[in-house]
């Protein structure tokens, strides 16, 4: 349900649908951990995790920056 909500929101946000991706692995890897051979989880390594979390909150903080410019 969480894509379905994120694809109705792109008026307001164009890449919300790149962060609920995102968060969505984030969640995989936080309930089944790293998993070399892809099955389960999309995320390899702790080292790819830390990545994707960089990521996340690299994009999330534009977003927040934006939202606040476009207010002002």
């Amino acid at each position: 349900m969480l894509m379905e909500v994120a694809s109705k929101l792109t008026e307001r946000s164009a890449d919300i649908v790149e962060l609920t991706s995102l968060a969505l692995v984030m969640h995989e890897y936080q309930y089944n951990g790293p998993d070399p051979t892809s099955v389960i989880s999309k995320i390899t390594s702790d080292e790819i995790a830390r990545q994707v979390i960089a990521k996340f909150i690299a994009r999330a903080k534009e977003l927040i920056m934006q939202a606040r410019e476009s207010r002002n």
